[in-house]
């Protein structure tokens, strides 16, 4: 009986603590905004004739909530889980609501969690507009994007560059908040020695959700984690290799051995070394291109080289990226998929998570009095210049049938 009694009280607790942060007066006003934002952009692109892939992802819910399953697509279905989302809340709404209004809400939602996820991962330490600063940072990564400046000579705003923002591919955008939760979680590996069961089950749940919706995350996080563990043992630091492989490795192996054996015993198309060959085709100035994709996180790297070896997010985040860069620039489909540029989807959500890590260590620059000014107005320009660009290409994307 006393033992329920604490379970039931420490329940309430959780629940009230919950409910104080939704209602949260910064939450609130970043989900508006955030909604009021996206909703718009995506509900044009969805339901307006503009080059995209929803409609394909669209036709393919159809043919599920149809049963026509000899006319699905093997590569579509290797990973289903927007699909069947969208079929599951077709079905909730008695056949009610459109997938164009439901696909519309999904993305919607999804930038939403990523917000607030990211407003609730900063944390508060009770300094003074210290919740102002960090709501709009959790609101503004989620529409940044890279320095376009080529733009003004080649008139391309994606090719070329590592996408953040991305308003024509429903995956990498519903993966988002699920890569950002993993990610965070797998962090814990290197911070704390014994996790319970139930975080390794939860980081099991959301690697095998989120390589159903897109595999590239895994595909570039598990030799991130595999490398800081090399790396962590070298300095002697403690790793929770139960966590690790738990939490990570085994439902990875068992979700991605499922996935590449449907596509490649329907439709093979053998990875293959290409340097440079799928990027170089859509567009030139690569490297200037790259390094102004990754301008801001790059500059934290400098300004914070010393403490990157003992910070697990940092390294982790820039580790995945490295990994998710070799794989864009290097490695390609071969046959019909090697133009579909396929391995993009990694580096741009690796590239996000790296961003993400970054800004906190800018938002803690900002509030610290003991930091040089100079560096402040300097790290603080380069992430606006970000923001600007994420800005226009918004205004691009909203005005243009394209996405190029």
């Amino acid at each position: 009986m006393v033992r329920e009694k604490i379970i039931m009280k420490f329940s309430k607790k959780k629940f009230w603590v919950f409910l104080t942060l939704i209602t949260d007066r910064p939450v609130i006003f970043l989900a508006i905004i955030t909604t009021l934002i996206f909703a718009p952009i995506y509900y044009y692109r969805i339901n307006f004739p503009v080059d995209s892939d929803f409609s394909s992802h669209m036709l393919f819910t159809r043919y599920l909530i149809g049963g026509h399953f000899n006319q699905l697509s093997f590569a579509l279905l290797a990973h289903p889980g927007l699909q069947i989302s969208m079929a599951g809340l077709y079905f909730l709404s008695f056949h009610k609501i459109s997938l164009g209004i439901l696909l519309t809400g999904i993305l919607t939602a999804s930038q939403v969690l990523a917000a607030i996820t990211l407003y609730i991962w900063l944390g508060s330490t009770g300094k003074r507009h210290w919740d102002t600063g960090r709501a709009i940072l959790a609101g503004t990564l989620t529409i940044v994007a890279p320095v376009m400046l080529f733009a003004l000579c080649d008139n391309l705003y994606y090719f070329g560059y590592i996408a953040l923002a991305n308003y024509h591919n429903p995956t990498i955008i519903f993966l988002r908040p699920f890569a950002l939760i993993s990610f965070l979680l797998g962090v814990r590996a290197f911070t704390r020695v014994n996790n319970s069961w139930k975080i390794i089950i939860a980081s099991s749940i959301l690697v095998m959700i989120s390589a159903l919706i897109k595999p590239n995350y895994l595909l570039c996080i598990l030799p991130a984690l595999l490398i800081l563990t090399a790396w962590w043992k070298f300095q002697r630091k403690s790793v929770d290799y139960k966590y690790l492989v738990f939490g990570f490795l085994l439902p990875s192996i068992l979700v991605l051995g499922v996935q590449w054996w449907v596509v490649n015993s329907n439709d093979p198309s053998p990875i293959i070394l290409s340097p440079l060959g799928v990027e170089g085709a859509f567009s030139r100035n690569l490297l200037p291109k790259f390094m102004l994709s990754v301008l801001f996180p790059l500059s934290i790297l400098v300004s914070n080289f010393r403490k990157y070896k003992d910070n697990p997010d940092l390294l982790l985040a820039a580790i995945g990226f490295t990994v998710a860069a070799f794989q864009v620039y290097f490695l390609a489909e071969s046959g019909d998929r090697f133009y579909h540029g396929n391995f993009r989807w990694g580096a741009q959500v690796m590239l996000f998570l790296w961003f993400v890590v970054s800004a906190r260590e800018l938002l803690q620059k900002l509030f610290d009095g003991n930091k040089c000014t100079r560096e402040k107005i300097i790290l603080s320009g380069i992430y606006l210049s970000h923001l600007a660009a994420g800005i226009a290409y918004y205004g691009y994307c909203f005005l243009s049938t394209t996405y190029a």
